[in-house]
């Protein structure tokens, strides 16, 4: 897809659905606020190690840690309490190089034979400061064309408010939602997030 139609796209979702308002939208705009290309250049580098690796949490997390990542004091020990503890192997982190102001979030479940409790087997969430509407859209592209992803609606996924635009796929045995987030509370003021949900099929 075209990537100015694709920003634009991204702007009128999100005033037709109601995700933002008019002053929201000129807030997104790159002309308003934009992160830095060093900023985005590494969040691209973790989009492709996210798609790499997933539905593996934990190699997609040691291979993050081995780029600079570090596990984010804000955010790791309360989060990793407030997840539900089913059985199967959890991985979770939050990362971060806060020099670039870019956190990660890395979470997947590997479930037990006899544990049928729905969960994402596989969620990255990349969050910038300052990242604007058309980074976070060109940033998304990564997985969108790892993917093949599009914007039919393949199946029922996991809705999630503050999304501005969402792409879907079908793989063999799997179904992935890619999110463009209007904000996150991630990162301490402004900035779009993108987020690649990976689940197995018939578990929810």
């Amino acid at each position: 897809m075209d990537k100015k139609l694709l920003s634009a796209l991204i702007l009128a979702a999100a005033m037709i659905t109601g995700c933002a308002d008019d002053t929201q939208v000129a807030n997104k705009s790159s002309r308003n606020f934009h992160a830095s290309k060093a900023a985005i250049s590494e969040a691209r580098k973790v989009a492709e190690i996210c798609a790499r690796h997933a539905p593996d949490g934990s190699r997609a997390i040691a291979s993050l840690k081995s780029v600079g990542f570090k596990e984010s004091p804000n955010f790791t020990k309360e989060r990793s309490e407030s997840v539900p503890k089913p059985s199967g192997k959890i991985s979770l982190e939050y990362l971060e190089k806060r020099n670039l102001g870019l956190v990660v979030y890395v979470f997947s479940h590997i479930p037990a034979d006899n544990d049928h409790m729905f969960l994402d087997n596989f969620y990255c969430s990349i969050a910038v400061q300052n990242m604007s509407a058309e980074q976070a859209s060109l940033l998304s592209k990564t997985w969108i064309d790892r993917f093949e992803a599009t914007e039919d609606d393949l199946f029922r996924g996991v809705h999630v408010q503050n999304q501005i635009l969402e792409f879907q796929a079908l793989t063999e045995g799997s179904q992935i939602q890619i999110h463009i987030l209007q904000s996150t509370s991630h990162i301490e003021g402004r900035g779009t997030a993108v987020a690649l949900r990976y689940q197995e099929r018939g578990r929810n």
